[in-house]
């Protein structure tokens, strides 16, 4: 039997990874082709609690995929595979204004009630993000080197 999965994200590489386990299947992956990245979505980014996508439909199925994640990493693990690149490190929400960020707090405590894979949720004032700029900053940076390398922004120097 031949199955084609459209899609190469983590939907799309966890079906096939699991269909691959069953004789007599023959797997074929279509998708575009993604400069610098496997997918439109998140890269990588496995937190459906922070998104801002609102479609209650797509945050159940996230949520339950997030889930399934360590599920996956254990199973890639007991099947051989040593160099995956997983790691939990936690989620910095931002926002532009206390407003914004009351809001971003508010839906997290809703969310953490029927989610046991959210963590502490910490609100960090002026005083605790410039106590743990430094780990922010480099996370920025980091960032920023990515998408220059991939020559999705250019570096420019000024001197004041």
């Amino acid at each position: 039997m031949k199955i084609i999965i459209i899609g190469t994200g983590i939907l799309g590489a966890s079906v096939a990874y699991n269909l691959s386990k069953y004789d007599g299947i023959e797997i074929v992956m279509i998708d575009g082709a993604q400069h610098g990245k496997a997918t439109t979505a998140g890269a990588g980014i496995v937190s459906p609690w922070t998104s801002s996508v609102t479609d209650d439909s797509w945050y159940q199925i996230a949520k339950r995929g997030a889930a399934y994640y360590p599920e996956l990493i254990m199973s890639l693990k007991d099947d051989g595979e040593r160099d995956l690149g997983y790691k939990k490190v936690g989620a910095i929400c931002i926002g532009t204004n206390s407003e914004k960020l009351d809001e971003i707090e508010k839906s997290l405590i809703l969310k953490k009630m029927d989610a046991d894979d959210i963590g502490t949720i910490q609100r960090l004032g002026t005083e605790e993000t410039h106590k743990n700029c430094s780990l922010f900053c480099m996370m920025i940076f980091n960032l920023f080197l990515y998408l220059v390398l991939l020559g999705w922004m250019e570096i420019f120097f000024a001197t004041l």
